[in-house]
């Protein structure tokens, strides 16, 4: 592709190796490429701009010339994503610069050449890139879209010459004058383009003019450079490095610094007539004083902290700007649409402007100064506040409905807020304190936990504000329509407040602080008081209390309730501290974790009360009280309380500690006593009479008992061992299997009590009337039952080891299966044959002194039973087992007997005689023989024919014969009767002969 002789080649086409264009460009001899190396060359304004070792290069088509331009580049020219400038990669950043629209693929016709279809379209599947001549016209190709170079290049007027000055028309002309020194009253002007855009005046840095003019001039760069009273007329700064320049008293007329980069420069008494663009300047940290730029377009400007002193920006178009950090504090003709137009305002310094009635809604003043601003009746609907300062503004009136980062702070600073829109806004935990809040509208407010201490709030609007913990110490101007207005009010503080027949029915006062609140003619039925603090208020009566609906946790301290009638009422948790409750009503009044300390309770009525859980409750307080029967006293600590002589019935003790408590002669008839810590109290004379939960512990922990009444109690299963229960009543009580080992019942009375399975050992019941009980399975071991009647008593398996039944009457006594072993039964009355033989053990017993006399004591093991001086006369024996210990010195019959006399028998006739012999251990006796005989014992002979006697013996399970003629044993049972076969021969013929038993 040829384009004359200066230039031969200027781009090459690129295809893919795998389509069908296998045409081959060839390149001429003298001829150069570009570029030398692999990238795409770009199209401009006429012509191509590529990256040639390292510096931007520019091929003018018309012209055929190429001019290496002195900007260093680090990679080739690109183009931007949307097409519309130019990208340029250099050492010190990326550059842009604008571009010509493109025509697209379909504008052009396509055509067919040597090299395919290239027009519009693809050659093949390669894509064509680079610079193409097809039938004469000229186009640039990138990624497929094809750009005509055939653009007519329009020729700029000659600007005129100053007559006497220098002057210059073209880059070299200026480099020259700047080089030599020339500094003042220059005229430039570019007459042919030669000092356009793409060839711009560089040679202008860190210089010093003054009065100077350039026009249609293009300057790329006056950083440093320090001018004075030099006019610009038509010319280009697009994009231009104008970086700390210092510009005093010049004029720009029809200038275009779009993009220019004014960052640090400082401008005074500068003009930017209008015509002037600076669409997408950045003037970042520039001082503008007393600059014009009235009706300039500064959109897309970039004036971040840029300072404008005394700058006139009337009619400005500022769209698009940002304007973070820089100072307008005293610019001249800022309008609210400006500050709308810009695209950021944060830290913006606006001090002392005047925005009032302005639209400031939405917009994001983060950071924004507005200190002695006036922003009366301003429309700031949903802006953004955070952070900025608002102090000594003047906030009349101001919407600040839906603001965003609004503070306590920032109100506070503020020179006025009256009637000012704060309408739903979050203002929980807020300090206000002191604020003129008037005609301020509130509808809707959070004001949860602020502080309101001394605001002025006359007519302001607070419908559905939530004054919830809100601190209204020292208003003024509230009336009872605002407060109830509110959407919540409680926990508020409103101290000292005059709330004179105030309608506060239904309020929901919970945790309010009404402190010294003049309540007089308020109506206050069905409100919510509680938790409220209500101490020193003033024309508080019976009646408000009673119509509240709750006065849970309310502070009642030191008030005069006396005479009024409370009954029914929640006082739960409330602080009643030094309150006079003298003569007042408190039945079924819920007193639970009531603070009462220090109050005076004289004769007033606690019947059915709950005071659960109260604090400071004394013994002393209790005792004054009118009466106290059936209230919750649940889990009081009354330890040491003095409650003598108190009606306590049907009181609830559950969980009391009523240690070392007196309650001598009080009546605790139906009361609960669960839990109730009795240890050392004195119960002496107390009623306990159908108590409830009094255990065992209880009982045993008690200091005294003494002469109480626990009829009808049941004391099953309890062991209150070692209990004194002396002269205790305990008619009908249920004492089945009690345990009362050691206790002392000494003239307790026992009349109807069931005390079946109890454990009494070692109790002393001496002489007591016990006639007709059932002491089934009783156990009275080691217990003094001496002198008791006992008549009728059913002792059916009870135990009596060794228990002392001494001149006891057992008349009709049930001694079925009963242990008396080891007791002393000596001298008991109506003892019978039925009872001894139903005792399932007697071992051990005495039984001394006792008429047995004609009872049937066969198969009895008496041998463990003491029975001196028993009269066993009469008795049956039979297999009876005794010892010689246990019948000694008694009263029975102990010979043996034969069972027929024998006497007169016949000579030479042998007769068998049987001798009984008693069960009696140790027994001895003699066989007396008269006349001549014989005897044998179990086939042995003891006695020949002749008088004499048989000494006999019986001693364990032996019986023996010793006679004359020889000695025999005869075994026996141990303790049975025993009959023993004894043989007698007469020899004699006088009949006279005799054997006789002798003692």
């Amino acid at each position: 592709i040829t384009l004359g002789t200066d230039l031969s080649l200027v781009g090459l086409a690129v295809y893919e190796p795998d389509c069908d264009w296998t045409t081959l460009v060839s390149v001429p001899d003298g001829t150069s490429t570009l570029p030398p190396v692999s990238g795409t060359p770009l199209y401009l304004r006429g012509s191509v701009y590529a990256c040639v070792q390292g510096q931007l290069v520019r091929v003018d088509i018309d012209n055929h010339k190429a001019v290496s331009l002195s900007l260093s580049l680090c990679a080739q020219p690109r183009l931007a994503k949307a097409r519309d400038s130019l990208v340029l990669d250099t050492p010190s950043g990326m550059r842009y610069y604008p571009l010509v629209p493109a025509d697209m693929v379909g504008v052009h016709p396509m055509e067919g050449t040597p090299f395919g279809r290239v027009v519009g379209g693809m050659a093949g599947e390669g894509v064509i890139q680079g610079v193409a001549e097809v039938e004469g016209q000229c186009f640039e190709v990138t990624r497929g879209v094809w750009t005509s170079m055939c653009q007519e290049v329009e020729e700029e007027e000659e600007g005129e010459v100053v007559e006497g000055r220098p002057f210059a028309t073209c880059l070299g002309e200026v480099e020259t004058l700047v080089d030599s020194g020339v500094s003042e009253g220059v005229d430039v002007t570019s007459t042919d383009g030669v000092m356009g855009v793409l060839c711009p005046i560089r040679c202008l840095a860190d210089r010093q003019l003054h009065d100077w003019t350039f026009t249609n001039c293009s300057i790329s760069t006056m950083s440093g450079a320090s001018i004075t009273n030099t006019r610009f007329v038509n010319c280009s700064f697009e994009g231009s490095d104008l970086k700390h320049l210092t510009c005093t008293g010049c004029t720009f007329t029809g200038c275009s610094l779009d993009g220019a980069v004014c960052d640090n420069a400082v401008c005074t008494d500068v003009v930017f007539s209008e015509g002037c663009t600076m669409v997408g300047c950045s003037l970042v940290s520039a001082v503008l004083t007393s600059v014009t730029l009235g009706g300039v377009a500064i959109t897309q400007c970039d004036l971040s902290n840029a300072c404008l002193k005394e700058a006139d920006v009337t009619g400005c178009d500022m769209t698009g700007s940002t304007l973070t950090g820089s100072n307008l504090s005293h610019v001249h003709g800022l309008s609210h649409s400006m500050l709308h137009q810009a695209t950021c305002l944060t830290g913006v310094n606006l001090t002392g402007q005047n925005l009032a009635g302005g639209g400031l809604s939405n917009l994001d003043l983060s950071g924004v100064v507005l200190d002695n601003a006036d922003l009366s009746g301003a429309d700031m609907t949903g802006a953004c506040l955070t952070g900025a300062s608002l102090k000594n503004c003047t906030l009349s009136g101001v919407c600040l409905w839906g603001v965003a980062g609004l503070t306590s702070a920032q109100l506070r600073s503020a020179h006025s807020v009256d009637c000012v829109v704060l309408a739903d806004q979050a203002m929980a935990e807020w300090d206000l304190t002191d604020l003129n809040l008037s005609g301020a509208d509130l509808t809707g407010c959070d004001l949860t936990g602020a502080c309101l201490t001394g605001c002025i709030l006359t007519r302001a609007r607070m419908s559905g504000a939530g004054l919830k913990d809100a601190d209204l110490t020292h208003i003024r101007g509230m009336v009872a329509e605002q407060f109830r207005s509110a959407s919540s009010v409680t926990g508020v503080a409103i101290s000292g407040y005059t709330m004179t027949g105030w309608d506060l029915t239904g309020l929901d006062l919970t945790g309010a602080v009404l402190t010294r609140c003049n309540l007089s003619k308020a109506d206050m039925y069905g409100a919510v008081l509680t938790g409220a603090n209500l101490t020193d208020v003033c024309g508080l009566t019976d009646a408000h209390l009673q119509g509240a609906r709750c006065l849970t946790g309310a502070n009642l301290t030191g008030l005069d309730l006396s005479d009024l009638n409370l009954s029914n009422i929640n006082l739960s948790q409330t602080v009643l501290t030094q309150c006079d409750l003298s003569d007042a009503i408190l039945t079924d009044c819920d007193l639970s974790g009531a603070t009462v300390t220090g109050a005076n309770l004289t004769d007033s009525t606690l019947s059915g009360a709950t005071l659960t859980g109260a604090r400071g409750l004394s013994g002393e307080q209790l005792r004054s009280v009118a009466s106290v029967t059936g209230a919750n006293l649940s889990g009081l600590n009354l330890s040491g309380a003095d409650l003598t002589k108190m009606n306590l019935s049907s009181v609830d003790f559950t969980g009391c500690d009523l240690t070392n408590a007196t309650l001598v002669c009080c009546d605790l008839t139906d009361a609960i006593l669960t839990d109730a810590t009795l240890t050392g109290a004195n119960l002496s004379e107390v009623t306990l009479s159908d108590v409830y939960g009094l255990t065992d512990a209880q009982l045993r922990s008690v200091a005294s008992l003494t002469r109480a009444n626990l009829s009808g109690l049941d004391l099953s299963s309890m062991d209150i061992s070692g209990v004194d229960l002396s002269m205790v009543d305990l008619t009908s009580c249920d004492m089945t299997n009690i345990t009362l080992t050691g206790a002392n019942l000494t003239e307790a009375t026992l009349y109807d009590v069931s005390i079946t399975g109890a454990t009494l050992i070692g109790i002393d019941l001496s002489a007591m009337d016990l006639s007709d009980m059932d002491l089934t399975s009783v156990n009275l071991s080691q217990s003094d039952l001496s002198r008791c009647d006992l008549s009728g008593v059913t002792l059916t398996g009870s135990i009596l080891r060794e228990t002392t039944l001494r001149d006891c009457d057992i008349t009709d006594t049930n001694l079925s299966g009963a242990d008396l072993t080891g007791a002393n039964l000596n001298g008991v009355r109506g003892l019978t044959v039925t009872q001894l033989r139903g005792i399932a053990c007697l071992n051990g017993a005495n039984l001394s002194g006792l008429d047995l006399s004609d009872m049937d004591l066969s198969g009895m093991d008496l041998s463990s039973v003491k029975l001196t001086y028993c009269d066993l006369r009469g008795c049956t024996l039979t297999d009876t087992v005794l010892s010689q210990e246990t019948w000694r010195e008694a009263d029975i019959q102990t010979v043996p007997l034969f069972d027929r006399p024998v006497t007169r028998i016949a000579k030479g006739t042998a007769r068998t005689f049987n001798l009984t012999v008693p069960g009696i251990d140790g027994l001895e006796w003699r066989l007396n023989a008269s006349g001549r005989v014989y005897i044998k014992v179990a086939g042995t002979m003891v006695l020949y024919q002749s008088s004499g006697t048989v000494d006999c013996s019986r001693s364990g399970t032996s019986i023996t014969f010793r006679g004359p003629k020889g000695t025999v044993s005869v075994s026996c049972r141990l303790g049975v009767e025993e009959v023993v076969e004894v043989c007698v021969y007469e020899n004699g013929s006088n009949k006279r002969s005799s054997v006789t038993v002798q003692m």
